[in-house]
């Protein structure tokens, strides 16, 4: 087939139909999608030069988000997730349960995170304050500091000598030939 491989001039389906009418492609190897795509076509064609539709996408934020964010600003994330057993609930997610529990009973909602947390930490629950200040003022300076290497090169090399002023020099040459 002389067409161009290019697939923005035609799309996936003229370019099999074309190599089926040539007989580049047998009947019976044809794609499984091939028929179906025959028998049902889209209503828009999925053509390369089709304006993109101006749809803005929603915002999606539930109410426990904000609940999630707060905890993890305050209690850091210091959780070990086991994927393969999905009915064990991180502590972040028994946080949001209770706290939407204790959102229905609660009459004050003012200091219902801090309840929340005592709640959980009375039922056995670790929660560990991450002091977020702290964190973002420690500067590049401090960790630096920290980081700083415990050696030297003299603990390396030991003591090395020290260089020889020019008098030293001259006197040393003078000594090897006899003259002074």
């Amino acid at each position: 087939m002389a067409g161009s491989r290019l697939e923005k001039i035609g799309t996936i389906f003229n370019r099999v139909n074309g190599l089926l009418r040539s007989g580049a492609l047998d009947p019976a190897e044809r794609p499984i999608w091939f028929d179906v795509y025959h028998r049902f076509p889209p209503k828009v064609q999925p053509e390369y030069e089709r304006p993109i539709p101006s749809q803005e996408l929603r915002q999606i934020v539930y109410p426990e988000d904000l609940i999630r964010l707060n905890f993890y600003k305050i209690y850091g994330d210091s959780d070990v997730i086991d994927l393969k057993n999905e009915s064990k609930k991180t502590t972040c997610q028994l946080f949001v349960d209770k706290y939407i529990a204790l959102l229905n009973t609660a009459e004050d909602k003012e200091d219902l995170f801090m309840k929340t947390a005592e709640t959980l930490k009375g039922q056995g629950v670790k929660l560990k304050n991450v002091n977020v200040k702290e964190v973002q003022e420690e500067t590049l300076e401090d960790t630096k500091e920290k980081n700083k290497p415990n050696f030297s090169v003299k603990d390396i090399l030991g003591d090395i000598p020290k260089k020889k002023t020019e008098d030293q020099a001259k006197n040393i040459m003078f000594d090897n030939l006899g003259l002074e």
